[in-house]
Order: C-alpha cells, then structure tokens, then sequence
C-alpha cells in the first residue's frame, strides 16, 4: 500500500523535463541534390567518429550522386526587359524621376519612355493619426531592410520568411547583403532575426550558405558559424526552445529557473522544462544527421575547414610573436555545448592534423581521431594563454597581467567590481586616465541605449565613470568619421514608448540615447538641441553638463503629445539661421495631416525648400 504521504510528495514533484524533437529532415530522391544507394560501414571512412561509447552504433552513409554534386539549380522562368525596368523603377516617383534623367540623357523622348514604366499613381493609406503615407515603400527589400527589427527577445520567424521570400525573389544578391546585415557588428545586431535567415537560407538554397561561410566571422562572429551549425543539427524547434530557456535565464524571471518556461511562448502546447538530452543522445543524432544528410555533411566540413585553416594562420602567427584572431577563443571545445551537439570538435582536428603525419602512422581511424582531439585541446590551450585572453586570466586569478584598455567594452563593465576588489591601483589608475581623457575605452559593438541604461545602473566606484568614458568614447569616434553633424532630432518620450525594445530596454531608451548622440555630434546654432515631440514642437536647449543621467531625466521630463505636426517642425527650422540637412525623428508613433491628399513628405517637398526637405 501506498500512504497518503508518499502521495502527496509525488504531487509536489516537478514534472518531468521533455525533450524536443530532433531534426530528422534529410534528402530524398525528389529534391535538388538526388541520392545514390547507401554505403555500408565496411566500405566507408567514417569521418568523425563520436564519443567511444558509441562505437559499436551501425553506420550507414548515403551520398550525392556523382553527375549532380556540382549541379546549382536555375531559374527556367524568362523575365521581359520591360518587367525588369518595370521592378527597378517602381519605388520612384515620376516627377522626381524626370528631374534626374532630363540632364543626364537630355532627349525627352527616351525621358518620356522611361517614365511610361513608372507607376502613375500609387496606393495611399491613412496614418492613425490622419495623415497620409503610401502603403508600400516599392521594394521588397526595402521593406525587409525597415521591417526587420531586432527581436527583444527568441519568436517564431513567420513573418521574417515572408520578407525574405519577397526580397529574394526581386534581387538574391541584395537580399544576401541584407542577411548579413541583421548579424553585422556594425550592423543590427540581431543575432536571433540572423540565425533565423541564415536557416531559412538553408532551406531555400543549400548552396548559397556554404559559399558564403567565411564571411560570417568577419562582420558577425566565430561563434556565428557554430550556432548556424548546431540550429541545422538540431532543428528549428528544439533551436528555439533552447533560445527560451536562455532569455529567461538571462532575465531571471522563472523560477524554479534556468531551463523552465512556458512551451507556449514556442508555439508548443503544454507546459514542461526543456532537457536538450544526455551527451550520448545529441553524439547518436549528430552522426546520423553527418551519415545521412551530405549537404549537411558537406556544411559540416566546411566550417570544419575553416576554423582549421584559421587556426593554422594563428599558430604561425603565436611562434613569429604576431597577433592572432580570435579563432581560438570560439572554436568548441571537446565535450562543451557546441561539440557535444554537433561534434565538430573532432571535425576541425582532422582538418588541422591530417591521418598523413607521421605521428599518426599505424593508427586505426579510431585512434586517429582521439589523437587529434587531444592535439586540438593542447594548441588551443597554447593559442589562448598567447592572447591573454580576459576570461583566462580572471580565473586564473592573475590580476596583474591584466592590461584594461585592451579589454572589450562588455566585458570591461561586467568585471569592473573585481577589479576594484583584486586589482584596486591598477585599476584607479586606468579609470583616472579614463575621467581625464587620457585614455579611450574601448565601445565594441555597444549601442548608444546600452551605454545609457549602464550608466543608470551603474553600481559599485567607477561603474558610472566607465559607462561616461564609453560614451565619450562613442561620441569622439562617430564625429571623427564625419557621421551625424548636420542633423537635429525629434525625441518621442510619451508613453507608448515604454514598450520593450530588446531585453530590459524600452522604445524611449533607445529614443533618448539616439536624441542624445545627434545633439552631441551636431554642430552651429542647433548644437546640444532638440526639438519636441508634440502638435505644437519646440526647440529645447540642453543644460550645460556631461552628466548622462541629468540628461535623460531633462529629456523624459520633455512636454509631449499624441503625435507631431512635422510641417511646424519645417516651420520652426525655416527661422534658424543653419537649418539642419537632416531630421531623425526617435518615436513609435504617425504624423498627423496638414491638409491635401498627399504624403506628408510630398507636401513638404511643395512647401518647403527643398535643400532643408
């Protein structure tokens, strides 16, 4: 018998954790890179062999047939000239159009035949607040480039996959550039929309992704090619279960926490705690997906190969005493995240050791690949004590060899309370530089929104001053790249922009830090100024501080209304003596209507000069 005891124990256990589902999509006869038979194990090199546990799994490869491995799929769909021209010009306006091509080509016979493929009148829609905007920008990659905003937080990708088929489907080569933009450090930064097109990519055309792997370290990251390589390992699903439980780790809003949040938030019914599963269940599901998918299988060499050949560069590099990437930093290590879900870890020490060295002769492949592993792990222990690596040296305690103008911004503000506790006159002494504007911190790739919110965050002796030089530090390096000079902004700071923007940041932050960096970078009679969100705008002077948390308690404490009357913006400018070449208006909200049935940019353009429009 049972008591009521043990009972009621058992209802207070958590419920058990559940495992989502792999990915098990593979190539079929149908598809673009047909199949040959399968090739048993007698027959086959394995490629990577696994952990040793699994040694007695039966391995099957299938392969690509041989007359089709080089084949790239075309587009047997003919497109007219007149379609093409039709495409290029359809986000024009006529009347603007004219003026441009009247000097260059000076006929106006072949000016007329051109403006015949431009859309006479296209289709206007009422803003909420009565003004008039068109309903489309023209371009479908226009509308990828303004509608894909960074994600606050991991959702579903439905409705960047529809902008990206548009978009590819009116240029693939500008539509690429845009994929990678979303990931760009000097880009957007959105490294979940960029994950998400890179798998949409990997759907759409297989052999675009690979060929253009070896960009991704350059204006993303290293770590970028393993998280394209784990999310097609693994699947779409399980990918974004994963990114869950990660934001909700990082915003500590669960508990108990970690890994339990709701598998609503997935698009999954029911409630559990996401389990990614034991480290021999993601190795079985990793060499079956490298035995039976080869275009997966070749993606895997590929980014196998890269980081090998980098880190070949970097070892030549570490014995000449020259600087080294940061290869190193990101490559997997053995049994570690990234490895255990793809193994890929033993994929680069084959590309790195190849079977032919002599120290490999008389190896079983088995042997071998144990072998280079360990190999891997030694050069990347020798190639991280070689860059001093931050993270290295603050858990190895060695505190003096610290250099802190060298340390990334991030990582500069996440240790600044141990260094005042471990390091405390080294670290005076870097900030003292720093306050004085003798030395200048590194910003990375911080945004302007988080060096506010540090700033008002700030916690512990030098956390504020930190955040001021990182700012001062922005401020310096865009006005040397003549960025933003001749520009005013129009700060909303009402209360729909308390919204979340990213993950503890609102609409307003990232309005008042942009209004901010335009009033510090501009120049003349509008310097240090903005102008107010409002039916009625004004101009408004900041007061005469550097101190970043005056500043944003003076500009939230702005009048505001429910929209603004951008033609009495124009009218308040036209009486500066310098008007500015450009507005950035900072809000979530519409502009409200002047009177006529035209944009509210094309009324402007009539109403105004147009060297201030």
């Amino acid at each position: 018998m049972v008591s009521s005891k043990s009972l009621a124990s058992r209802a207070k256990m958590p419920p058990k954790r559940q495992r989502a589902p792999g990915c098990s999509q593979s190539l079929g006869p149908g598809m673009q890179c047909p199949l040959q038979v399968q090739v048993g194990e007698d027959s086959l090199v394995l490629g990577i062999c696994g952990p040793s546990e699994l040694r007695g799994l039966e391995r099957s490869r299938k392969q690509l047939a041989p007359q089709r491995r080089s084949a790239v799929p075309k587009s047997t769909r003919l497109v007219s000239a007149e379609a093409v021209l039709r495409a290029r010009l359809r986000c024009l306006a006529k009347e603007a159009c004219s003026e441009m091509l009247w000097p260059c080509v000076g006929r106006r016979d072949v000016v007329q035949h051109i403006m015949s493929f431009i859309q006479s009148d296209r289709p206007l829609i009422d803003t909420e607040v009565g003004g008039k905007m068109f309903q489309d920008t023209g371009s479908a990659n226009l509308d990828l480039f303004f509608q894909s905003v960074p994600q606050g937080r991991p959702k579903g990708d439905e409705q960047l996959k529809g902008l990206l088929e548009k978009a590819w489907a009116e240029s693939p080569e500008v539509c690429l550039k845009q994929m990678f933009l979303l990931g760009s450090r000097d880009g957007k930064q959105d490294r979940y929309s960029f994950y998400d097109a890179m798998m949409w990519l990997w759907h759409k055309d297989p052999h675009t992704l690979p060929a253009n792997l070896h960009l991704v370290p350059e204006c993303n990251y290293w770590k970028g090619l393993l998280e394209i390589l784990a999310r097609i390992c693994e699947g779409p699903v399980r990918s974004l279960q994963r990114d869950l439980a990660l934001h909700s780790h990082y915003k500590r809003c669960h508990k108990p926490p970690a890994s339990t949040y709701r598998m609503e938030d997935a698009g999954i019914k029911g409630e559990g705690n996401f389990w990614p599963g034991s480290r021999l269940q993601l190795a079985e599901e990793a060499l079956k997906r490298y035995d039976r998918d080869p275009v997966y299988r070749s993606l895997f060499e590929r980014i196998a190969r890269l980081f090998a050949e980098q880190l070949r560069v970097d070892l030549a590099a570490m014995r000449r005493g020259q600087k080294v990437r940061l290869c190193a930093k990101w490559c997997p290590l053995l049994y570690h995240s990234f490895d255990r879900r793809t193994l890929l870890c033993e994929g680069i020490a084959r590309w790195l050791f190849p079977a032919t060295l002599p120290e490999f002769a008389g190896c079983s492949e088995r042997q071998y690949a144990y072998r280079a592993r360990d190999l891997l792990r030694e050069r990347l222990s020798e190639l991280t004590e070689y860059m001093k690596l931050p993270e290295r040296l603050i858990c190895q305690h060695r505190w003096a060899e610290i250099r802190h103008k060298s340390f990334p911004a991030a990582c500069l503000t996440k240790h600044a309370k141990s260094f005042e506790k471990h390091d405390s006159v080294r670290f005076r002494e870097f900030m003292d530089k720093v306050e004085g504007g003798k030395v200048r911190v590194n910003t990375g790739a911080l945004q302007p929104h988080e060096i506010l919110k540090r700033v008002q965050r700030a916690a512990g002796k030098y956390g504020k001053a930190l955040a001021q030089g990182q700012w001062r530090a922005m401020v310096e390096r865009i006005r040397e790249a003549g960025q933003l000079q001749d520009c005013i902004a129009v700060c909303d700071v009402s209360g729909s922009m308390s919204c979340e923007a990213a993950p503890n940041i609102s609409c307003m932050d990232v309005a008042i830090a942009l209004s901010l960096l335009v009033a510090e970078l501009s120049s003349g009679p509008l310097a240090r100024q903005v102008i107010t969100f409002h039916e009625r705008p004004s101009l408004v002077k900041f007061p005469d501080t550097s101190d970043l948390c005056e500043l944003v308690s003076f500009i939230m404490r702005l009048d505001w209304g429910g929209s603004t009357n951008f033609h009495r913006v124009f009218q308040l400018l036209e009486n500066v003596p310098q008007p500015p070449k450009k507005i950035l208006v900072c809000s979530d909200m519409q502009f409200a209507n002047a009177g006529g049935n035209a944009t509210v940019l094309g009324q402007i353009q009539r109403n105004h000069r147009p060297d201030h429009a």
